[in-house]
């Protein structure tokens, strides 16, 4: 039902997966609990986005 935007949908997911690895180096630097708060919020939307 998502082919029509897969390419949206790539696009999406590479900035979701860089802006949680620059979360997580933010969160590594200031306190390791926010990047581990920010990569587990990341990983449930890239779960919910892949149902």
């Amino acid at each position: 039902m998502g082919r029509q935007v897969s390419g949206t949908g790539i696009r999406l997911r590479s900035g979701l997966l860089l802006l949680a690895l620059v979360g997580w180096l933010i969160g590594k630097k200031l306190n390791a609990g926010i990047g581990y708060l920010a990569s587990l919020f990341t990983t449930m939307i890239a779960t919910y986005d892949g149902c």
